[in-house]
């Protein structure tokens, strides 16, 4: 597959004029509810037909376990639908690398797949810059504020952006917060990222921020990073606490709760006509009420803390002027994120969201934890 990249590329770049005026039309048909605010939305949907209707969805993790929405997301569905509609989780779908994601976009252009689950920070290198703001680093660092953004007009618009790239976007969805976890000591300041190598999110954003710090940006397989962290290779790993919970990646873990630098926000995309209206809306719906969850996702990330704790983990503490120094260090990736993005500008709106937008505690960390 990654050697088809540059023909999947001009493919993409020479799509038909026919086809793009077919998506917007579907995607205005589609999501028009959901730009005027699904999930205040409590008319009658359309009746759904008898009979059960399969939809194949890719994702790049292996199981729906890894990625709590996307669970969330296949129980809401069948419970909205009664049964009569069904979304396959297709795990592992695209390979591995950096480029497994954009893999995805385009094999749900192609009609491979009927959906998707993918990462926001994907569209970025997938013919459109209308979502790199949520890449933005230290920007979206709390589940209200991703809460606040999803139920906002900018998640629509953002949505509906991403027909440049070939698909239909249904609708944002939120996800795990991602934070640095380091071996033996913890990134507290910039001085502490220097020299260091670090796991990062496939996001080409995140790799600049953390090359803004003075850290090499790396992004290996399961394997060599598992070696590479065991020789301590590479020191640390952005990552999401239930990740690090779940396999206990990096050794002797040290972590900042207050650093976090982005959110695993997630974007559900069909192929063009694979989604009749009628499904269309039991999707939108579904979608709407993970949103109306997103600040559940915190008392995951408490339990995550408890069981990262008890493997060996510890957690801590930073002055504020740490993290500001973080996001003064990279603000040259937010200024060219700002620069790139197409109107209307979407960065400037989640800057003024996140300062009227109260952020929730961190989760606890258990007695004797604390570093």
């Amino acid at each position: 597959m990654p050697g088809n990249a540059s023909g999947s590329e001009e493919k993409r770049r020479t799509r038909p004029a026919p086809l793009r005026r077919r998506l917007r039309r579907a995607v205005a048909a589609l999501l028009l509810p959901l730009t005027l605010g699904a999930c205040t939305d409590s008319g009658p949907g359309p009746s759904v037909p008898t009979g059960t209707t399969t939809l194949r969805m890719a994702h790049v993790d292996p199981d729906p376990g890894t990625d709590v929405p996307a669970r969330w997301f296949l129980r809401t569905v069948d419970g909205l639908s009664e049964g009569t509609l069904q979304v396959e989780f297709e795990g592992s779908c695209c390979g591995e690398g950096a480029d497994a994601e954009r893999r995805l976009i385009e094999r749900v252009a192609d009609g491979d797949y009927d959906l998707g689950w993918v990462g926001t920070h994907a569209f970025a290198g997938a013919a459109t810059e209308a979502l790199a703001p949520l890449s933005a680093p230290f920007l979206i660092d709390s589940y209200t504020l991703q809460q606040a953004a999803l139920q906002s007009p900018i998640a629509g618009r953002m949505a509906a952006a991403v027909a440049d790239a070939g698909v239909i976007g249904i609708a944002l969805q939120p996800g795990m917060l991602l934070r640095p976890i380091a071996s033996d000591a913890p990134l507290r300041t910039p001085a502490d990222w220097r020299g260091m190598r670090v796991q990062m999110p496939p996001s080409e954003h995140h790799a600049l921020a953390a090359e803004s710090l003075g850290a090499e940006a790396v992004r290996l397989g399961p394997a060599d990073l598992e070696r590479a962290l065991a020789d301590r290779d590479v020191r640390a790993v952005v990552d999401s606490l239930p990740a690090q919970a779940g396999a206990a990646a990096v050794p002797e873990s040290r972590i900042v709760l207050e650093h976090v630098i982005g959110a695993r926000m997630s974007v559900l995309i069909a192929a063009p006509d694979a989604v009749s209206p009628v499904h269309g809306e039991v999707l939108r719906r579904a979608a709407a009420f993970i949103v109306s969850r997103t600040r559940q996702l915190a008392s995951v990330e408490a339990d995550a803390v408890a069981r990262i704790c008890a493997a060996g983990g510890r957690f801590a503490e930073a002055e504020a002027a740490d993290l500001e120094a973080l996001r003064f260090a990279t603000r040259s990736v937010s200024e060219a994120i700002g620069r790139a993005e197409p109107a209307p500008a979407q960065l400037g709106a989640l800057q003024e969201l996140k300062t009227v937008t109260a952020p929730e505690d961190p989760p606890p960390v258990p007695d004797g934890c604390r570093d």
